[in-house]
């Protein structure tokens, strides 16, 4: 198996708690003990060690970018041929359950589009 270089940038980590670690690195299995240091990527340490492993220094987190909200806008719509109504979003998608009267169709409707 070729050896690959990763993108992501080598971190300094520190082996806490007692006993060894073993994780493998390409084709060696990589042993570290007790208070050890040593460089790996951040993918290399599972999420399941790492409170036995801590990185040597802070790792920096990415900027979180902010979510858009979407509003998403309901309407009224005939079931049919019948009397019968039902609440729309913006896809189509019928939001309520059972058929509904007129009435209560276009309250369902004034109450979700607040």
């Amino acid at each position: 198996m070729a050896n690959q270089k990763s993108d992501k940038p080598l971190i300094t980590w520190q082996k806490i708690g007692g006993g060894t670690h073993r994780f493998r690195r390409g084709d060696k299995v990589v042993v570290v003990p007790n208070l050890g240091t040593f460089q790996a990527t951040e993918d290399e340490i599972s999420l399941t060690f790492r409170d036995i492993i801590v990185p040597y220094h802070p790792i920096p987190k990415p900027e979180e970018t902010p979510l858009e909200v979407k509003v998403s806008k309901y309407s009224v719509a005939r079931r049919g041929a019948t009397s019968w109504y039902d609440v729309e979003d913006a896809n189509g998608k019928v939001q309520n359950e059972k058929e509904l009267t007129q009435e209560d169709a276009e309250a369902l409707a004034k109450q979700l589009n607040e």
